[in-house]
């Protein structure tokens, strides 16, 4: 197990694209998907990757209004097109924690930030994560899964 502190977007980004390289099989990810962040190429490109090469990709939209989230998510979006049996997005207007997990190994869990903060934003990564905490985050997951809407 290896936890890794990040700071800031730019502390953050190296090790997110590092994270997304190693997943095969899954990924889980609830975010508020922040525009100047994902819409970076870098970001993008490890996010398509990614999707090309696991079974699984589910993105929970959460924290926006449905119409916001639509325009923000455009070009993820236009990948669930190119990838229906891989890439599920869906939404939730409620405000809930950010997080992800990679092949149920590895997760992210997002320290709670006021809106438009995120170069300060503090993550933590832990990678090789244990059992018990992974499938606590799954559970929600799921739970906020069943709670939410397809975002289209």
């Amino acid at each position: 197990m290896k936890f890794l502190r990040l700071t800031g977007e730019k502390e953050f980004k190296k090790h997110i694209v590092d994270v997304l390289s190693k997943a095969q099989d899954s990924v889980l990810w609830v975010t508020g998907l922040y525009q100047s962040f994902y819409n970076d190429k870098e970001i993008r490109n490890s996010i398509k990757s990614c999707i090309d090469r696991v079974n699984t990709f589910k993105v929970l939209v959460a924290g926006k209004d449905k119409e916001r989230a639509k325009e923000d998510a455009k070009w993820l979006l236009g990948l669930e097109h190119k990838y229906p049996e891989t890439l599920n997005i869906r939404f939730i207007e409620e405000p809930v924690r950010h997080f992800f997990i990679i092949d149920y190994k590895h997760m992210r869990l997002e320290e709670p930030h006021p809106p438009n903060s995120v170069k300060q934003t503090k993550n933590l990564v832990i990678l090789d994560a244990p059992y018990l905490l992974i499938r606590s985050l799954t559970t929600k997951f799921n739970e906020l899964w069943r709670n939410s809407q397809q975002l289209k």
